[in-house]
């Protein structure tokens, strides 16, 4: 059994400190690639990918919460800014994913620097898309 030992450098990525530094940096949750080469971390405001071969800075950061910036003191009276966020990484590793506020998750692409933001809900199908599925069923079952 061997261990790998990689500092990983988040004091330098802040570019500005501010009052609320430490706090929007700290580590909320992280991920292992399959292949152990690579680690996904969630910050406040950021979801980053590591390489664990250069562990001087991510390799790709992506922007969770950026409209939140001019709102930190505001997070921070209502205690917002100490909520946690989750993140995962695809078996592949091309793709990861964090939630957000408003039931709204993103899944950044680690290839392109893209990303998509998907809304979560309690209702099964979205009435916009409910009439869709029905009519496509409907075609389905004269077509068997």
């Amino acid at each position: 059994m061997f261990t790998v030992k990689a500092k990983l450098n988040l004091v330098n990525l802040q570019a500005s400190k501010s009052f609320f530094s430490e706090v929007i940096a700290s580590v909320s949750d992280m991920r292992f690639s399959q292949c152990g080469r690579y680690v996904l971390t969630r910050d406040y405001m950021h979801v980053r990918l590591w390489d664990m071969r250069m562990s001087r800075a991510p390799v790709r950061r992506f922007q969770a919460h950026e409209h939140l910036w001019s709102k930190l003191c505001d997070l921070y009276e209502n205690e917002s800014i100490f909520d946690k966020f989750g993140c995962a990484m695809s078996g592949d590793g091309c793709y990861a994913a964090t939630g957000s506020y408003d039931n709204q998750f993103r899944v950044y692409n680690a290839v392109s620097d893209s990303f998509t933001v998907l809304h979560a809900s309690r209702e099964p199908l979205s009435k916009a898309v409910r009439p869709c599925l029905l009519r496509h069923q409907a075609v389905s079952a004269r077509s068997s």
